[in-house]
């Protein structure tokens, strides 16, 4: 039943990850709207706030915007690269789906990485870093910048002023860099 499916893994699908703070990171802010009502004391009131955030959790996901992935269907895509389990699963929603070919962000800050490679700090929380160290001279903190598919699994970073593209490489997340 629904409540099944509100168990089970759910992905959110854009650039906004808002949890509580006790919540996992990458939660979606609906599904947690759900269990916050499991706090209500009345009967009508939790009844209430179960249809409400279920509801909008229903339209979250027929829109595409939230996808609930269970153990099994995971399951099914063991061994494949996150891009190509992205893909199927896009490919899963309503009306079809398409990869993501970019991401854009505004740079927070630059740092020095490990082997003289440049490492960003975007604004979404994503860290990337250059594969070939390279002086970068058209990045900076405040910047603008979209993140897009290369060749053969690669990504490059683009500025939004003219100039060219390094070659970069995902960190899993901000602590991590910084931690280095």
């Amino acid at each position: 039943m629904r409540r099944a499916v509100l168990v089970a893994a759910v992905w959110l699908l854009g650039a906004s990850f808002a949890a509580a703070d006790d919540a996992p990171d990458n939660r979606p802010e609906s599904l947690d709207a759900v269990y916050a009502c499991a706090n209500q004391s009345a009967d009508a009131d939790r009844l209430a706030c179960y249809d409400a955030a279920v509801g909008r959790l229903h339209q979250q996901e027929q829109a595409g915007q939230v996808i609930a992935v269970d153990r099994e269907r995971a399951s099914r895509t063991f061994g494949l690269q996150a891009p190509n389990f992205l893909s199927n699963v896009l490919s899963a929603l309503p009306g079809g789906g398409t990869e993501v070919a970019s991401v854009q962000s505004t740079v927070q800050s630059v740092f020095m990485s490990e082997g003289g490679r440049r490492g960003f700090h975007l604004a979404n929380g994503q860290v990337w870093v250059q594969v070939r160290p390279e002086p970068v001279r058209n990045i900076h903190a405040g910047d603008s910048i979209t993140i897009r598919n290369g060749d053969f699994g690669s990504y490059y970073i683009w500025p939004a002023s003219t100039g060219r593209a390094y070659r970069v490489g995902r960190r899993e997340e901000m602590e991590t860099a910084a931690a280095q």
